[in-house]
């Protein structure tokens, strides 16, 4: 929104209806802009889409109740003995996927969309874990700090890394809109001025 004011644009905001393949929505004239943590994968390029400067790296994480915590002393997945639910379509998803097939534990991993569902199911203890970035997970536990935690942060398996700097978010762009260029420059002066790393520091992404 801050970027929008400077420019003088007034913003149209409206929800995807899931995660999968939203970054395609400016090459379908659906948006100019992308926002929600979508990393810039050589397999998401297409004409008429252009990517910003990354703003932010992530990592892997899952988030799980205090009451059934994972196995101490063990990574994802060995850690974990019951269901979890996954975004499909998510880099964090491919690499739940790889890592469970490699242990023999395909079968504990759900695909879900439903972010609010997840957590209550979750709080219920239906379930055992949901997979997200770190970033997603700080704020999920932040919401519920006496029932939910989370393992501490993965990066992605080396074969689905997206860039040689690792997982990172980047705005996809309709190219014609010419606002992929504005907004590298509206992400380099936020990180040079340390405007950006306040706003992450104060939502605990940093």
């Amino acid at each position: 929104l801050r970027f929008c004011a400077q420019q003088g644009l007034q913003p149209e905001i409206f929800a995807a209806p899931d995660f999968a393949d939203i970054w395609m929505y400016p090459t379908r004239f659906l948006a100019d802009v992308c926002i929600g943590g979508i990393t810039a994968a050589p397999s998401r390029n297409h004409a008429g889409l252009v990517w910003s400067e990354a703003y932010y790296t992530v990592t892997r994480t899952l988030i799980y109740h205090r009451r059934h915590p994972p196995k101490a002393g063990l990574p994802f997945p060995q850690a974990i003995d019951g269901i979890v639910r996954g975004v499909p379509g998510s880099t964090g998803f491919a690499d739940a996927e790889s890592r469970l097939c490699a242990s023999g534990k395909r079968h504990l991993l759900q695909e879900s969309t439903d972010d609010e569902g997840d957590i209550q199911a979750l709080l219920r203890g239906d379930i055992k874990g949901v997979m997200r970035g770190s970033t997603i997970g700080r704020a999920i536990v932040r919401r519920y700090p006496a029932d939910l935690a989370m393992m501490e942060a993965w990066e992605i398996l080396p074969e689905l890394r997206p860039t040689p700097e690792g997982e990172v978010f980047c705005f996809p762009v309709r190219a014609e809109s010419g606002l992929a260029g504005r907004l590298t420059e509206f992400v380099a002066r936020e990180r040079a001025t340390g405007s950006l790393g306040r706003l992450l520091q104060k939502h605990g992404l940093a």
